[in-house]
C-alpha cells in the first residue's frame, strides 16, 4: 500500500511517500494500526476550532517548543503533518518561518483512516463512492459518473411521480431520464411530467411488454445506464452505491438478487433473496437481479441478442435474460451492499416496494408462467452460481 502526497515547491512537484517516511502528526487522533511511520504525535483537541479565541497563544507556545525539541536532535528535514482544520492556515506559515528548511504539510481528513478509529468525513469510508476517485485537476472535470434512468410507464401514474422525486434527490445527479409509456387504456402520463423538457418521454400506441423500456436504452449516449421497474422507489445514495460497487466487480447491479438451487429445475428454487428484501453488508455475486438494473450502456445490445419467444415472455424473462446475455461476454451479476436499515443506499425502499409490488397491476399478481420462461434460458446454458462453485 502507497500512502503518499503530492506538494509544489517553487515550480516542481514533490511525491511524499507517507508510509516510508518518518513523520511528525498534529492532530486529534490515537490509531497506532497504521502503516504510516509517525515518530511522535502533538495531540490537539477536536473542538480547538470552536475554543481558539481562548486557548490560541497557550496552544502556539506548546506546539512550537515540542517542534524546537524534536528539530534540536535532527540535522535532516523534518516533515510535520497537520491535521487541525482551518488552524493549519495560520499555523503552518508560522512555523515556516520559524523553522525554515523543514516541511510543514497540512493533510486535512485525507489521513484519518490511518490516525483516526472514525471518521465523520464520507469519503473516508469504504462504501461511498468518493473513497474510490482519483481527483486530477490536470484532466478537467471527471464525466465518468453520467448515467441515464430509463422508467416504464404503464398503470401507476401514482408511483411515476414518487420516482421522478426520488431520483432527482440522488446525491449523484443523473444526466437525463427517459419515460417508456407502455399503452394502457385510461392512464395517462401526468401533466407535470408531460411538460417537464428535462424529461424525455417514448410514446407506445400498444403495450409492448417488459422488454422495449431496455431497447429505449440503445438510445442513451452516456456511460452507464439505470432502468427501474414501475413499483421501485430508490433510496437517495442508490446510484453512488452503484458507482462505488462498479469500480470494485464492473458487473451488472440491481436492488434483489437470486441464487438458484443446484441444477435448479423450476424458477421459484432459489435461496432467499439479497438486497432490500434480504440486507447484506458486503457485495453479493447472484445469478439474476430484479426491480432495478446498473449496467453499462456498451452492454446492452447483448440484451437483443437473445431473440425469445417475445409473446411466452411478454410480462417476464429480462431480468434473467439480461443476466444471460451478459454472462456471454465475461460480465457477472452482482446485488451492491445493502446495510440494515440505511434505507438511503437501497436500490428500493423495502416499506414502499412491498406496498407498490402487491398491487392488482403487479406482473406478480397476475398468471405470469415464470417457469417456462426459467428453462428457455437453462436451455440455452445460463450458468448457475451455485453449478460453477
Amino acid at each position: 500500500m502507497q500512502v503518499y502526497c503530492v506538494i509544489k515547491i517553487g515550480n516542481r512537484l514533490q511525491i511524499i511517500l507517507f508510509n516510508r517516511h518518518p513523520l511528525y502528526y498534529i492532530g486529534p487522533g490515537t490509531k497506532n494500526d497504521t502503516p504510516l511511520v509517525i515518530k511522535q504525535r502533538f495531540f490537539t483537541d477536536p473542538t480547538l476550532v470552536n475554543t481558539w479565541d481562548t486557548d490560541k497563544i497557550s496552544f502556539l507556545m506548546n506546539l512550537s517548543k515540542w517542534v524546537a525539541t524534536i528539530l534540536a536532535y535532527h540535522h535532516d528535514v523534518c516533515t510535520f503533518v497537520f491535521s487541525v482544520g482551518p488552524i493549519s492556515k495560520i499555523v503552518i506559515p508560522i512555523l515556516h518561518r520559524m523553522y525554515p528548511g523543514n516541511q510543514f504539510i497540512d493533510v486535512g481528513s485525507s489521513l484519518d483512516y490511518y490516525t483516526k478509529e472514525t471518521s465523520n468525513r464520507y469519503y473516508i469510508r469504504e462504501n461511498d463512492i468518493h473513497s474510490h476517485t482519483i481527483c486530477d485537476f490536470t484532466k478537467g472535470h471527471d464525466q465518468g459518473n453520467d448515467i441515464t434512468v430509463i422508467l416504464n410507464f404503464y398503470k401507476r401514474p401514482h408511483v411515476l411521480l414518487e420516482q421522478i422525486d426520488a431520483i432527482r434527490k440522488q446525491n449523484v445527479s443523473p444526466t437525463q431520464i427517459i419515460i417508456w409509456r407502455n399503452f394502457a387504456e385510461g392512464y395517462e402520463i401526468p401533466e407535470e411530467v408531460r411538460n417537464d423538457d428535462s424529461i424525455i418521454i417514448m410514446d407506445s400506441s400498444r403495450n409492448m411488454g417488459v422488454w422495449a423500456r431496455f431497447a429505449a436504452g440503445l438510445l442513451a449516449n452516456t456511460e452507464f445506464i439505470c432502468v427501474f421497474d414501475d413499483d421501485t422507489i430508490p433510496g437517495c445514495r442508490w446510484f453512488e452505491n452503484c458507482l462505488t460497487t462498479m469500480k470494485k466487480v464492473n458487473g451488472l447491479l440491481g436492488t434483489i438478487g437470486i441464487r438458484f438451487d443446484i441444477n435448479p429445475q423450476k424458477y421459484n428454487s432459489f435461496c432467499p433473496r439479497i438486497g432490500w428484501d434480504g440486507p447484506n453488508y458486503e457485495i453479493e455475486e447472484v445469478d439474476m437481479v430484479c426491480h432495478s438494473w446498473f449496467f453499462r450502456r456498451e452492454w446492452l445490445p447483448e440484451l437483443f441478442k437473445i431473440v425469445p419467444d417475445y409473446h411466452m415472455m411478454f410480462r417476464a424473462g429480462e431480468d434473467m435474460g439480461l443476466s444471460y446475455a451478459f454472462q456471454q461476454i465475461g460480465v457477472k451479476t452482482y446485488v451492491p451492499p445493502h446495510p440494515p436499515g440505511d434505507f438511503d443506499m437501497y436500490g428500493s425502499h423495502p416499506e414502499l416496494a412491498r406496498k407498490y409490488g402487491t398491487e392488482d397491476v403487479a406482473i406478480s399478481m397476475g398468471q405470469t408462467n415464470f417457469d417456462e420462461m426459467f428453462l428457455f434460458y437453462k436451455k440455452k446454458g445460463f450458468s448457475f452460481l451455485r453449478d460453477r462453485v
